[in-house]
């Protein structure tokens, strides 16, 4: 009898993503939020795209008969809560993902660029997928004719054959008429061969009645839940360097004691690591030029990337601003210092590799097709090929001032490291917030926060100030430690203790509360920015609106 309660079985993608959006298939009120981020999503959709798995889910058939459920992030409710088909115990965070970029739901759109398709490979799809912030998509891709233009197929196109084929036409109608046929044939020709298999994509799934006790759920969730095991691309990098003498799980925990930082930044991953190897030996970053190191590549050439590694850490700490490893603007701007560093002294060639850092982060150079740019750029660096000439950072003014470290991630990040690296100061204790410290493996607690309170009015459209990347400052202290001790008016926490203001990139006066008018402030420090970038060797161009 307990066994006929529960049943495996593979369930259509599309048929659970519908479901979703018809308030049919729900979540347990108790689940967690949507956590994932647009890279986690991107690399999910590659997956998926290429038809490989991406593990099971498990369902209860039907509502539970005690809990409460409700609907997926951004999805419609549910009527009734009886007409519930099936509620999903685990498995949220992979549907949220292919629901958001599917239905076109959430923060983003994702999209695949056919222009760097390649091979098609999975590597090939992760480079080729890129998430886009509404603003920019409604500013840029969202119109036929613009996708047309920029050979981008829409994610939101690939929910069903029918709207692969409505947007196809679509496009089309927007065409010169000598290119339609041409380009009808070649679109054609990927869906069947590649997209198409969305639509096709089904899932294993283990599903249980409705009437599971509630000692079961419990169950599920500390044994599945939270103990279960992913196998990463570093475990079967353990399994295959592994001899009588060498077990890089050991090797690599004992890393982490000769190096602080590595134990700091990488937070027990190992991979970036061996992502330096590849990138050194095969030139190349994806997962596949990882596992195709040979177990000898790996024991001859740990201990050096290891010494890189914590050579590239503190580079970009000293000379980067990037004093927590949250800040780090692009993972592969440390891969490329880490793969540099096996064979050149950065210090050696400190303002070359400031400049290439502070053009990457504020450009956006890698926000798409990193892989492909980071690999560009170390061969660059390391002098194999000449240096093409780098061009102007164009920042968007109104995109600037009204964004948010959810928004304008990036941005954001590398806005703080340049707070950093500018040579900032704590507001209360004035102290460098950059120290001696950082050059000895024990990275400093530094708190980015707002100069505005949260409950500041702020302006009538976009974000409150509190949530504007360009209202940030720096501390040493905790946020509710400086909340207590800074004076504040009007809901603009007083900047008088600021060190000069320079080293805030602030005017030298106290805001106070007759700097009502937010923008004006925002744009004063845009240009504070914009100074310290061209400080870098970087030429910055600021426009007020998309030319």
């Amino acid at each position: 009898m307990t066994l006929a309660r529960t049943k495996a079985e593979a369930i259509d993608l599309a048929a659970l993503l519908q479901g979703i959006d018809d308030g049919l298939v729900v979540l347990p009120d108790f689940q967690r939020d949507f956590k994932w981020t647009d890279k986690d999503v991107v690399a999910l959709l590659a997956t998926v795209l290429s038809g490989w798995p991406i593990g099971s889910l498990m369902l209860v058939e039907g509502p539970p008969s005690f809990f409460q459920v409700r609907s997926f992030e951004a999805a419609p409710a549910a009527e009734d809560a009886r007409s519930v088909v099936f509620t999903v115990l685990d498995g949220q965070q992979r549907l949220t993902a292919l629901y958001h970029s599917l239905y076109g739901k959430g923060d983003f759109r994702y999209a695949l660029h056919l222009d760097k398709l390649g091979e098609a490979t999975v590597d090939d799809l992760e480079d080729a997928l890129q998430a886009h912030s509404i603003a920019d998509w409604v500013r840029s891709f969202m119109r036929p004719v613009e996708q047309g233009e920029q050979r981008i197929v829409p994610m939101t196109a690939l929910r069903s054959p029918a709207d692969f084929f409505a947007w196809r036409d679509s496009v089309v109608a927007t065409l010169p008429s000598s290119h339609r046929t041409e380009w009808v044939g070649s679109i054609d020709r990927l869906y069947r061969r590649l997209l198409s298999g969305v639509d096709r994509y089904t899932i294993p799934s283990i599903i249980v009645g409705s009437s599971i006790a509630a000692e079961a759920i419990a169950r599920i969730f500390e044994r599945v839940n939270q103990t279960g095991w992913k196998l990463s691309t570093f475990d079967l990098m353990v399994a295959k360097s592994f001899t009588t003498d060498f077990n890089l799980r050991r090797v690599w925990d004992a890393s982490q004691v000769q190096y602080p930082r590595l134990a700091a930044f990488l937070e027990g991953d190992g991979l970036p690591v061996l992502h330096t190897i590849a990138l050194r030996e095969a030139k190349d970053l994806r997962q596949s030029a990882v596992l195709r190191l040979s177990g000898g590549d790996i024991r001859d050439r740990w201990s050096q990337a290891c010494h890189a590694m914590d050579a590239a850490i503190a580079f970009l700490a000293n000379r980067c601003g990037v004093a927590r490893p949250e800040w780090l603007p692009y993972q592969n701007l440390m891969t490329v210092l880490g793969a540099l560093a096996q064979d050149v002294d950065l210090d050696s060639i400190a303002d070359e590799l400031t400049s290439w850092f502070w053009f990457v982060a504020a450009s956006g150079a890698y926000d798409v097709g990193s892989n492909t740019t980071a690999v560009r750029d170390y061969v660059q660096l390391r002098g194999d090929q000449p240096q093409e000439p780098r061009r102007d950072v164009t920042i968007l003014v109104a995109d600037a001032i009204t964004s948010t470290p959810r928004r304008k991630q990036s941005f954001y990040k590398t806005f703080r490291c340049a707070l950093v690296a500018n040579g900032a100061r704590d507001l209360i204790t004035d102290q460098l917030i950059v120290s001696d410290r950082l050059g000895e493996g024990v990275l400093s607690r530094v708190w980015a926060l707002s100069m505005f309170l949260r409950d500041h009015p702020g302006v009538s459209d976009g974000p409150r100030p509190s949530a504007r990347t360009l209202s940030t400052v720096l501390s040493l202290s905790s946020p509710s430690f400086f909340a207590r001790q800074v004076p504040q008016e009007s809901g603009i926490v007083s900047l008088r203790h600021a060190h000069d203001g320079a080293g805030q990139m602030l005017e030298t006066r106290t805001f106070n509360a007759d700097d009502s008018n937010v923008d004006q402030l925002m744009r004063g420090r845009l240009r504070e920015y914009v100074d310290f970038l061209e400080r870098q060797g970087l030429r910055v161009v600021t426009l007020e609106e998309q030319e």
